[in-house]
């Protein structure tokens, strides 16, 4: 493993209903953690073997699985206060050691 190779700094979020207090209900964002990461653009080639289509705002982010944070495309990843919505998740080595997820920015 390279050293240093996690050098950006993310936070996931969950979407999570709240009571309003008058019987209906208010969605708003609650932080699960945040985690270390590697940020790459994602070239054409690969999306499309994905079957993606929108290329413009997509990133892909690589970091170290953790029990503790579970990532699933439910959640959002907010990096440089810009949020991106986790449109797939891939295990990378298959020994739940390192994950690739690929997201796309509103």
């Amino acid at each position: 493993m390279e050293s240093r190779k996690y050098d950006k700094r993310i936070e996931v979020f969950a979407n999570v209903s709240q009571s309003d207090g008058f019987g209906g209900s208010i969605v708003s964002q609650q932080s699960l953690g945040k985690s270390w990461c590697r940020i790459k653009t994602p070239s054409a080639s690969r999306l499309t073997e994905l079957g993606k289509t929108e290329l413009s705002t997509q990133l892909i982010f690589q970091l170290r699985y953790r029990k503790d944070l579970p990532y699933t495309v439910n959640h959002i990843i907010r990096y440089r206060d810009t949020d991106y919505t986790i449109s797939s998740i891939i295990n990378k080595g298959f020994h739940d050691t390192e994950i690739e997820i690929i997201a796309n920015g509103k």
